[in-house]
């Protein structure tokens, strides 16, 4: 058995030491590429020795284990310079306009990963610490470099990349701050640093990343950053899982950044869908005398008022329905009076009239049965009610159909109107136009069009 164990193990221990000498070849061979390419100035040759050279430094890396202690931290240290002076030549390029776009764009990350290493291989060991010292100075470079690889990524809207590279200059701030002197640390102020980790919770965002954006943003609010968006964020990946979380966030949001749009489209959709309708219109009122000139907001009211008058309406409470009723005319007029044009204010007050008769149609229909006197009084007067208000609505579509001959709504409002109006003409024009929009065509021109 022995004369069998011993000559594989002999042929084993043989192999090892040639992956070993093949680790340690390769790490001279680096070296000397790179030691080559640093002296060269043609910006193409350097980086086709310096692309050798990373190969063999990778190489020289995967067999680790076979260098002593003290050479570790040189091998990641030299592997961190060839990246980044292919980094660099990129850097170059684009600042100087020649390029646009990363040749090597792995080269920040590859750099970073390799200095990273470094220092901790070097740790305390006072043998290393040349070693440690110019990890360190490395990284500095590297920090630019991956800032540049970051804002490229951003700009062509590859957001986890970008992510990826600022969250790495985090932790390459970090690792510099601690272990240089004052006059060389980076990101020193708690603006400075803030800033930057904006850009990583944006980045994250923008990535759907949300567990991480979230950590980000977290740590922005409570320092207190001063930029909406923190709060637009937080508000909008908070609110998936703690309803009353994220309600908490959006108010501390709007109360800091009052004329933020994005927050308070937010808080309006928000009491919408919670049927807070009430709530809602102080908050709106709020916002249209901080920002008159705001349409969105005399629109966003008038459908607020409008739902609150219908509801009053089916409850028949009357008093309050008129008002609600009222007060939605009013801001939709409001509307209509800043831009005469606007389609949406036009269709708004048609079918608030539209719907007040839709409802009155129901109390009609409950008024049929009953033949008295005092019935058909009754029946008479809603009656007259109902077609009042449709009266009211139809010039109101008329003008929205000759903006928009393809809207569903108005065309289905008019073909109703004209049914109700006995109108046959028009309501057969209407019902085969509301058809051709329905079955995927469309209208060539408005049949209002220069009708005033």
């Amino acid at each position: 058995m022995k004369k069998v164990i011993l000559p594989i193990l002999a042929l084993f221990l043989v192999a090892s030491g040639l992956y070993g000498q093949a680790a340690k070849d390769a790490f001279k061979s680096a070296k000397k590429d790179y030691f080559k390419a640093v002296s060269m100035t043609d910006n193409d040759s350097k980086a086709s020795k310096l692309m050798e050279a990373r190969e063999q430094a990778d190489v020289a890396m995967a067999g680790i284990g076979d260098f002593d202690a003290k050479s570790t931290a040189k091998v990641y240290v030299k592997s961190g310079e060839i990246n980044n002076e292919l980094a660099g030549i990129d850097f170059n390029l684009i600042t100087l306009g020649q390029q646009t776009t990363l040749k090597y764009p792995d080269a920040p990350m590859k750099a970073f990963d390799a200095f990273k290493m470094a220092i901790e291989a070097a740790g305390t060991d006072k043998k290393m610490k040349r070693d440690k010292n110019d990890a360190v100075a490395g990284l500095m470079s590297t920090f630019n470099y991956l800032d540049n690889a970051g804002r490229i990524a951003y700009g062509e809207k590859d957001f986890a990349k970008a992510a990826k590279a600022f969250q790495a200059n985090i932790e390459a701030r970090n690792i510099i701050n601690a272990n240089s002197g004052k006059d060389k640390q980076l990101l020193k102020t708690d603006k400075e640093y803030n800033d930057y980790l904006y850009l990583v919770g944006l980045s994250a965002y923008q990535a759907q990343m949300e567990k991480e954006a979230l950590e980000v943003f977290t740590t922005l609010r409570q320092a207190n950053y001063e930029d909406a968006a923190v709060y637009d964020a937080l508000y909008t990946i908070t609110s998936k899982q703690d309803k009353e979380g994220a309600l908490v966030i959006l108010n501390e949001g709007r109360e800091k950044f009052p004329t933020d749009e994005n927050l308070r489209v937010k808080e309006i959709n928000y009491y919408l869908g919670a049927g807070k309708l009430d709530v809602l219109t102080g908050k709106l009122e709020s916002a249209i005398a901080a920002t008159p000139d705001n349409l969105s907001l005399y629109l966003t009211l008038g459908h607020v008022y409008d739902n609150l008058f219908q509801r009053e309406l089916e409850a028949s409470n009357m008093e309050k329905s008129n008002q609600h009723f009222e007060s939605a005319l009013k801001y939709y007029n409001v509307a209509l009076e800043k831009d005469g044009k606007n389609i949406s204010a036009i269709y708004n007050i048609g079918a608030l009239y539209y719907n007040k008769a839709a409802t009155m149609t129901k109390e009609l229909i409950a008024l049929e049965g009953d033949y008295s006197k005092a019935g058909l009084k009754k029946y008479d007067e809603k009656k007259k009610q109902v077609f009042a208000a449709f009266d009211e609505a139809l010039p109101y579509f008329k003008k929205a159909e000759s903006m928009d001959p393809n809207d569903l709504g108005t065309l289905t409002a008019l073909k109703e109107i004209f049914a109700k109006q006995d109108d046959l003409e028009k309501y057969n024009e209407f019902k085969t136009r509301l058809e051709k929009v329905q079955g995927g065509g469309e209208n060539a021109a408005s049949f209002f069009q220069g009708e005033k």
